[in-house]
């Protein structure tokens, strides 16, 4: 089965300047995981809903080594985007530059490897730069309802 198939379609976007209040109301309206960020008509990120719920996590604090009278910082990536995350004011300031999508005739185990290898809860269908729909953790778990549903039917 292609993604095609179980996808998302119709979604909302944002616009790299909305405000992150912007991408809250429209993630809640929709109920969806995250909303692609288009700018000019092209597709220039993706916010998750996971993004915004960080701004309220704890930041860590960089690790300073001392090495011969100097502090040298080790900051990883992950404290530059706790740090990305709570400075945030717009779309563009949260969003994911650099993400995976799929066309439109991937398999739906792709998607499940990307959802499950980057651990987020939706991936993106995209064709020829156009955002055609979104697949996300919900449409998978209807696929297992509508396969195991199959299955019970078949053995009866």
């Amino acid at each position: 089965m292609n993604v095609r198939d179980v996808m998302t379609v119709d979604l909302p976007s944002v616009a790299s300047s909305d405000s992150v209040a912007e991408v809250a109301r429209r993630l809640l309206n929709r109920h969806l995981p995250a909303l692609p960020v288009i700018d000019q008509g092209k597709l220039t990120g993706i916010v998750l809903s996971n993004d915004l719920v960080a701004r309220h996590a704890r930041l860590h604090v960089p690790f300073y080594l001392g090495l011969l009278g100097a502090s040298i910082p080790f900051q990883s990536r992950r404290e530059d985007q706790e740090i990305r995350h709570a400075l945030a004011v717009t779309a563009g300031d949260l969003m994911r530059k650099e993400f995976r999508h799929l066309g439109p005739d991937a398999s739906v185990e792709d998607a499940a490897d990307i959802l499950v290898d980057d651990n987020v809860a939706a991936v993106l269908v995209v064709e020829d730069g156009n955002v055609l729909g979104m697949v996300t953790e919900e449409d998978m778990l209807r696929l297992l309802l509508v396969e195991e549903a199959d299955e019970s039917s078949a053995t009866k």
